[in-house]
């Protein structure tokens, strides 16, 4: 018994790890000047979740733990500006499982100093606990406009080298520092070095923002699974043109950019369910200003949804996965006659078939998908199906010299209508049978004495059927009587 019970354990637990055990989605959601947040989509059987927090510029690391049924976990009291990698590992049942890691940097605080004027100055940055300047080697007007967005002061930018307004004190914290422009904080821009000894505080750099107001308030007016629509307001004299950039917002890549003669633009040939970030330049043969950036995500695709009735109580339901971003899929099941007899399975992104089971015979059932992507969703059409039809235990009762009649007991199933066959075993081709919108017997006359008859039941359900099993009875070859009085008869006859 104890045997037993140890390879049924075993068994569980092979199941269980087979099952999955997994997350998908692992991303940095969230970041402030002092903590972290990641987010993850539970598939399933997860127990709890082991995180190490190495913090690379200390090559020190601490360890956190939290509970499987989380999605999200927060680091704080971290330092401002600071290098992070984040290893998870999976508790699950009986083994850990290391799943993978995410970098991130906490954001870094910005100051500008040696001028009376807010928005502009020399810059410093708060890292490691202290201020300290940054190095002017390869500063240039796109580092200086993400300080300026940073600090508020406007999107257009002046990168100003040699200590123009003074020298500072403490550490050289950057050098060199390279941003593309479109960074919404220096820290996200490529760093090379902390703390270098190559730069002296004459070569500090600095920023004069012009504190323009955004010249073109976007909003996204218009989205579909693969297109978006961006329109603003523009406060700029005719002498400007205008272009409109794209970009994916989780990794920064360029996507397209496009010249536009008025107030809006639209960019078709995107990815259902991706997020991307939108801004517009304009510029004349003196200045070039940029808009703020706008983000939002397509809208998540329409899947085409199969459904394959697999028997009396189950159908599976099934989709192709496109070449999207989906967070995961809900799936629909309901009666078409009764709505409120539903069904419905959250499931993740990477799972295209769902099987419901328990279902009733013979009745018809409406299914459809709907894709998910942040706050967005889109469903399938419908698509209705009905079970197939029960097959019936049927019983066969001679009657007769001449008469057999066929019985069955109807299940709990949304049957239309019967067809009760009736033949000669030696001769199937000598058919009788009989329709049944109601009732559960049949009787057949007319046969003949003592000839075998195959008897069986199809039931349908709009265009499904089922046949029964075949089962077999003879007339009498002669009237019944009782036992002793008939071997008295045929002996006499003898």
């Amino acid at each position: 018994m104890q045997l037993l019970l140890t390879v049924l354990m075993m068994l569980a637990t092979v199941t269980r790890v087979a099952n999955g055990c997994s997350i998908s989605g692992l991303q940095v959601s969230e970041t402030s000047d002092s903590s972290i947040t990641i987010t993850w989509t539970n598939i399933s059987y997860v127990d709890n979740y082991t995180f190490e927090l190495y913090d690379n510029f200390q090559n020190a690391s601490s360890n956190f733990s939290t509970d499987g049924s989380a999605y999200n976990f927060t680091f704080t009291e971290l330092v401002a500006g600071r290098s992070y990698t984040i290893h998870v590992t999976l508790g699950c049942v009986g083994f850990s499982n290391y799943y993978g890691e995410v970098n991130a940097f906490t954001n870094m605080s910005i100051r500008l100093a040696g001028n009376a004027t807010a928005c502009q100055g020399r810059v410093e940055v708060f890292y490691n606990g202290e201020w300290g300047t940054v190095c002017d080697y390869y500063w240039s007007p796109q580092n200086a406009k993400v300080v300026c967005r940073q600090l508020g002061c406007g999107l257009t930018a002046f990168a100003v080298s040699y200590a123009y307004f003074g020298l500072g004190s403490g550490p050289n914290w950057l050098d060199p520092f390279q941003c593309s422009g479109y960074e919404t904080q220096l820290s996200n821009c490529w760093i090379f070095f902390w703390a270098s000894d190559y730069c002296s505080h004459d070569e500090d750099a600095s920023v004069i923002c012009l504190q323009v107001p955004s010249f073109n308030v976007l909003t996204i007016t218009n989205k579909t699974t693969t297109t978006m629509t961006v329109s603003g307001t523009n406060y700029l004299p005719d002498s400007f043109s205008f272009w409109v950039y794209l970009r994916e917002t989780a990794s920064g890549k360029f996507v397209t950019t496009l010249p536009i003669n008025s107030t809006t633009g639209t960019f078709t040939g995107l990815v259902p369910g991706r997020n991307y970030s939108v801004s517009v330049e304009a510029s004349n043969t003196t200045f070039s200003y940029e808009s703020d950036v706008v983000t939002d995500r397509t809208l998540p695709p329409r899947v085409n949804v199969y459904v394959i009735v697999n028997n009396s109580t189950a159908m599976t339901v099934s989709w192709v996965a496109p070449i999207s971003d989906v967070d995961y899929y809900i799936v629909y099941l309901n009666e078409t006659n009764n709505a409120s007899v539903a069904y419905d399975l959250n499931v993740s992104s990477n799972v295209t078939m769902q099987r419901f089971i328990g279902l009733v015979p013979g009745r018809s059932y409406q299914t459809s998908v709907t894709a998910y992507s942040g706050i967005n969703s889109q469903s399938s059409a419908i698509v209705t199906k009905r079970s197939f039809p029960p097959q019936v235990t049927v019983t066969v009762i001679v009657n007769s010299l001449t008469a057999i009649t066929v019985s069955w007991v109807a299940p709990i199933s949304d049957v239309d209508y019967y067809v009760v066959y009736l033949s000669e075993t030696d001769n199937p081709t000598a058919v009788m049978s009989f329709i049944l919108y109601s009732g559960t017997t049949q009787a057949f006359t007319d046969l003949v004495p003592g000839r075998s008859y195959d008897a069986s039941v199809t039931t349908h359900s709009g265009i499904n059927s089922q046949s029964s099993t075949i089962v077999t009875g003879i007339t009498y070859s002669s009237a019944p009587v009782a036992l002793g009085v008939t071997w008295c008869a045929s002996w006499m006859r003898t």
